[in-house]
């Protein structure tokens, strides 16, 4: 029952984040030109990446200790 109130709250404290956070910013990557998106465009992909790159070490942290053990 914790977990559902838990992403309860979570899903309602995007909603709000995402709606008071519509104002477009300008992003200057390495490469290419500036690119004008909004800031929780922004902020999602930054946690997207994120996750994706916590993801990938866990899975590559994981296969290092399944071979330590295995020897």
């Amino acid at each position: 029952m914790f977990k559902v109130f838990l992403y309860l709250f979570s899903a309602i404290f995007l909603v709000i984040f995402a709606t008071q956070n519509m104002d477009p910013v300008w992003v200057r990557f390495v490469f290419g030109p500036a690119v004008r998106m909004p800031i929780i465009v922004l902020v999602a992909s930054s946690a997207l990446l994120g996750y994706a790159l916590a993801t990938f070490n866990m899975l590559l942290r994981n296969r290092r200790e399944k071979k330590r053990n295995e020897e």
